[in-house]
């Protein structure tokens, strides 16, 4: 496969999950993870916290917080070597009580000539209030 469809197979499979999670859709997010992915990360208090795939369905099963916030979100950096890639990407959320800015470093692999998927995640996340 040439370099160009896996490029292209893995900003899909980024978009999946960015899009699941900012649209709550979470056949996406599954679509784009691999079913024995983690995620890893400091959230906005600085505690380190650890969660597994499913916790997306339990998340997306609620009614959301902030129904009105926007979102954007955006692939800051990708590097693919071979049959693994590693995505940087930043969603930014701006709701009523100020804005959430994630930062996410994703780990992707080859697991098939046409598939690649999220094996783990590590975040960072940001808060500002609103003044």
């Amino acid at each position: 496969m040439s370099d160009s469809k896996d490029k292209e197979l893995i900003v899909e499979t980024v978009w999946n999950y960015l899009n699941g999670q900012n649209n709550r859709k979470f056949e996406l997010v599954e679509k784009a993870w691999h079913v024995d992915c983690h995620m890893f990360g400091i959230n906005a208090q600085n505690e380190v916290v650890v969660y597994p795939r499913s916790i997306w369905r339990e998340w997306f099963a609620n009614p959301s917080d902030d129904p009105d916030a926007t979102k954007k979100a955006e692939i800051l950096n990708l590097d693919i070597y071979k049959s693994v890639a590693n995505a940087k990407v930043r969603t930014v959320i701006v709701g009523s009580k100020g804005t959430t800015i994630y930062t996410d470093y994703l780990n992707i692999i080859k697991i098939s000539d046409n598939e690649w998927k999220i094996v783990n995640k590590i975040f960072k996340t940001d808060f500002e209030p609103k003044k």
